[in-house]
C-alpha cells in the first residue's frame, strides 16, 4: 500500500526571494547514497540474470526483484 502524496505550502518568505538557501547534499559516503548505489548494484545484476536464465527481465509481478542469497536463479511464483 502506497501512502498518499501531500503538498503543503511552506509558511514565510519563498526561497526565491530569499538572500540564502540552505541545501543538504548527499554524497558518495552518505548512507542513502550508499544504500542506493547497492540497491541498484543488485537490481542491474538480477536483471542480467533474468536475461541469462529466463531471456526477459521480469517486469510483472511475478517475477520481482529479490536476491537469493545462495545465487540461484529466480524462479517464476505460482
Amino acid at each position: 500500500m502506497t501512502a498518499p502524496i501531500v503538498i503543503e505550502s511552506l509558511p514565510g518568505v519563498p526561497s526565491t526571494k530569499r538572500r540564502i538557501e540552505l541545501v543538504e547534499r548527499k554524497g558518495l559516503g552518505h548512507p542513502d547514497t550508499i544504500c542506493d548505489s547497492l540497491v541498484e548494484a543488485v537490481a542491474l545484476s538480477l536483471n542480467r540474470m533474468y536475461l541469462e536464465h529466463l531471456g526477459a527481465i521480469a517486469l510483472q509481478r511475478r517475477l520481482r526483484h529479490r536476491p537469493d542469497p545462495r545465487g540461484h536463479p529466480p524462479a517464476p511464483r505460482r
